[in-house]
């Protein structure tokens, strides 16, 4: 299983004291981060049938200082083996990711979830916050 994490550890000094003081208002606030990355994900996920993009998963998980949002492939999914040499690799996009990335004006092919993190961050931020209500 791929995972990549975005952590309520990487936030500001009052984002992390206001996620202390209101574990719920944390834990939504991750979780809509992360059904918010998980669609950005899929906008930027290689297609050819399809099993990839339907396969990306999130969860929040609760360490003991700190919350993340995890997004990965399960282990059990139809593209688990071809979900890391896809968001790692090189190759050649194909017809249906050109026409997928014509349709939905970002950039689709490797790195899928890293980008998706990297373009959204000022996003996250504001649906932590808004979430913290800071």
């Amino acid at each position: 299983m791929a995972k990549f994490r975005f952590s309520t550890r990487e936030m500001g000094r009052r984002i992390q004291e206001a996620a202390r003081a209101n574990g719920a208002a944390a834990m939504k606030a991750m979780q809509d981060t992360g059904h918010y990355l998980r669609g950005q994900v899929q906008l930027r996920t290689p297609v050819d049938e399809g099993n990839l993009t339907a396969d990306i998963a999130m969860r929040v998980v609760q360490y003991q200082r700190s919350l993340a949002t995890v997004l990965f492939i399960p282990s059990n999914a139809p593209s688990s083996q071809y979900a890391i040499p896809m968001h790692e690799g090189f190759y050649l996009i194909r017809e249906k990711s050109l026409d997928k990335q014509r349709k939905v004006n970002v950039m689709v092919g490797r790195k899928f979830i890293t980008r998706a993190i990297d373009d959204n961050r000022a996003a996250i931020k504001e649906i932590i916050k808004s979430n913290l209500k800071i």
